[in-house]
């Protein structure tokens, strides 16, 4: 087998256990556990719109239509060819005033989809990083040197004897096999990075990333979309976000892209200091597209295929395509209530780039949640869950590579 090949396959096995460890370059993810499936939530007043292409010319949307459905004239357009609708101030105000701005969005969404020149039409979701808290299970093993790698049991190799984890990935026995090498790009479409983090400053395996998201109040960092991933923090305070399953804060800092890219192997590796990356030669690739209160579909979809290689408006040619694209985010819904997400995800296949989706963390079946139930990625999650309560749970291996079962 090409040696490439191997270690792209031995990255992608490697990826899909990110939504799974216990430890992350910064320390140990603590969350809430969602008991219930969270109440779907979608930027306010907001549509996306993709029009069917009639004699190779896109449709469009007369002015009285978009008047008679309360749409603004003036839509963006998005890396996958729809259209990004606002609704007019005034259905926005005629629809708070009865307390149904939701329901207005989903309103005009169904209408737009009975229309013969519309594709399809759907609400500008807001995904959420899978996170929750694990308990630690091992307290073993020394190779490599970094301190914490005892406590990353998902490492271990499998099993009951002593120095391994039930559930382990079996990683020592792997990396006697290599450690992966840098023309294997890894992209983490996440909450961005901390490139200054005592594990990570200095890592070669740090590529150039770029940071989508475009509202700066989600974006926490003063500005719109450049070309620093940097996390500053999606931390927020009581009643700052939107209801989430109960959930009305206050929320620490996740810095989940960090936990995510250090688990793939952006860490200094075997330096004595912090913890251990999966493959430790790796090229890391951070994408920006959460923030506060999570990010919009239409941020994470120009996320993807930037990091695909793809052109996005706006953004600089991605020097460093991904072979492996990790996503460790999700929404309640399926990828049928998404089909920009599903488009997004095609796109980036289409591109022989392997798409790893968390399947979620909260022993719900993974058609309730998209991306997960989306075609062509490969999903990750636990087996046995309730984690929170010391139950072990096991990684389930990703066998699917460019779409298709070796």
């Amino acid at each position: 087998m090409n040696k490439v090949l191997s270690n792209r396959n031995m990255v992608a096995r490697l990826a899909c256990a990110t939504t799974l460890t216990a430890t992350t370059a910064i320390g140990t993810i603590n969350a809430a556990v969602a008991e219930e499936p969270p109440r779907p939530r979608f930027v306010p007043g907001q549509v996306i719109v993709k029009f069917k292409s009639v004699e190779g010319q896109r449709a469009e949307m007369a002015p009285a239509m978009m008047a008679s459905l309360g749409l603004r004239s003036e839509p963006t357009r998005t890396s996958g060819g729809e259209f990004i609708f606002d609704l007019s101030q005034s259905a926005i105000s005629a629809a708070a005033a009865e307390d149904k701005t939701e329901a207005k969005v989903l309103e005009v969404v169904e209408q737009l989809n009975e229309m013969d020149k519309v594709e399809y039409a759907q609400p500008n979701w807001i995904l959420q990083h899978q996170l929750r808290q694990v308990r630690v299970m091992a307290e073993n093993g020394n190779n490599p040197d970094d301190p914490l790698f005892s406590q990353q049991w998902h490492f271990h190799n499998n099993g009951t004897d002593e120095g391994e984890s039930p559930g382990g990935i079996s990683l020592p026995k792997r990396w006697q096999k290599g450690v992966g090498k840098n023309e294997v790009v890894v992209a983490v479409v996440d909450t961005g990075i901390l490139p200054d983090h005592a594990d990570i400053v200095g890592s070669p395996n740090l590529g150039k990333g770029f940071d989508f998201i475009s509202d700066s109040f989600v974006g926490n960092d003063g500005d719109g979309r450049d070309d620093d991933p940097t996390d500053p923090g999606d931390g927020y305070s009581f009643f700052e976000c939107f209801f989430l399953n109960g959930d009305f804060g206050p929320q620490d800092d996740s810095w989940h892209g960090t936990h995510v890219a250090g688990t793939v192997g952006v860490v200094n590796t075997n330096n004595g200091e912090g913890v251990a990356g999966s493959a430790w030669n790796v090229t890391i690739v951070p994408v920006r597209v959460l923030g506060k209160c999570g990010g919009s579909t239409t941020d994470i979809n120009d996320g993807i295929r930037w990091a695909a290689g793809l052109e996005v408006d706006g953004a600089p040619e991605n020097l460093n395509p991904a072979k492996i694209i990790n996503l460790s985010l999700g929404g309640p819904g399926a990828c049928t209530d998404s089909p920009a997400t599903q488009a997004a995800i095609n796109d980036a296949v289409a591109q022989g780039t392997t798409v790893i989706v968390a399947a979620g963390n909260n022993a719900r079946d993974a058609s309730q949640d998209h991306p997960a139930s989306c075609d062509n990625p490969c999903r990750s999650s636990e087996r046995r869950p309730r984690a929170s309560s010391g139950t072990l749970f096991e990684l389930r291996r990703c066998d699917r590579y460019h779409g298709t079962r070796r």
